[in-house]
């Protein structure tokens, strides 16, 4: 099963990759947590099951995230608590994290012999945007659960709240609620060709090149952020740029002083 399309432009405007969830993430359902868990039990509801992170996916000619029911949770003995995504078409949509051993590459495919379990970067390129921008937004909520199941301030475990959205801790009360971390992706280009850079590590490898990129540091805007990593990582100077938020990121376009003729002078030296 997939989500039902919806025509992209109603949802955002705009193509960008992993922000299409047609999902309503229901802020007055998660008030009611009482009602969340008795929706995990509907036969109407519908469980994403991730494996190590990676998605379920229907991988056939029109490839889409794969939905189970309660039924088949229990028949594969599932017991990880389900996390509240949103509500789509009056069904409550969760993410649930699965083992190797209750979902196993075998298991799968004699549910049906089409299914695998993805990684997100590919699924931002085989999924349509609806499906992508879902499978965004259940790894990230379920990588974030895995990863701070400890209270940062007395070190006691945390409980899951409003249906995985945050986590208050059993001892001292303290709420914790998902980071996001911005990143800016700098285009560098003179209107015809644009600067990549290669890290050193196994993009190298992959002679994979990219867009100049870093975090954004605590206390700095966005232009300055785009501005120190291309000084950084390029030695050129900004003058300008526009932006826009996307997700957790944010993507900066800019122009350059010295583009062209530093771009010229590596020319001459790589020919050398």
């Amino acid at each position: 099963m997939s989500i039902s399309k919806r025509p992209f432009s109603d949802i955002q405007g705009y193509g960008h990759v992993f922000s299409g969830n047609p999902l309503d993430r229901g802020e007055k359902e998660r008030r009611d947590e009482a009602k969340l868990h008795e929706m995990t039990k509907h036969i109407s509801s519908q469980f994403l099951p991730l494996r190590n992170l990676d998605l379920l996916v229907n991988t056939s000619d029109e490839p889409s995230l794969y939905w189970i029911n309660k039924d088949e949770l229990a028949r594969q003995n599932v017991e990880s608590a389900p996390i509240f995504l949103g509500i789509m078409n009056e069904r409550y949509h969760y993410a649930i994290n699965v083992s190797e051993n209750s979902f196993s590459d075998t298991n799968i495919r004699l549910i049906n012999p089409d299914l695998r379990f993805v990684d997100i970067r590919t699924c931002g390129q085989m999924l349509e945007a609806q499906d992508a921008g879902v499978a965004a937004h259940a790894r990230i909520q379920t990588y974030w659960h895995e990863r701070y199941r400890y209270c940062s301030a007395c070190g006691s475990e945390t409980l899951m709240k409003r249906g995985g959205q945050s986590r208050s801790c059993a001892r001292c009360g303290v709420e914790h609620f998902p980071r996001t971390d911005p990143v800016i992706i700098v285009v560098v280009h003179d209107g015809d060709r644009c600067l990549l850079g290669q890290s050193r590590g196994r993009l190298q490898q992959t002679n994979t090149y990219s867009a100049l990129a870093g975090f954004v540091d605590q206390g700095e805007c966005i232009e300055e952020a785009v501005a120190r990593e291309v000084m950084e990582e390029a030695q050129n100077t900004f003058i300008s740029s526009t932006f826009w938020t996307e997700r957790s990121g944010y993507v900066a376009g800019l122009k350059t002083l010295e583009i062209m003729e530093r771009i010229k002078s590596w020319e001459i030296i790589s020919n050398q």
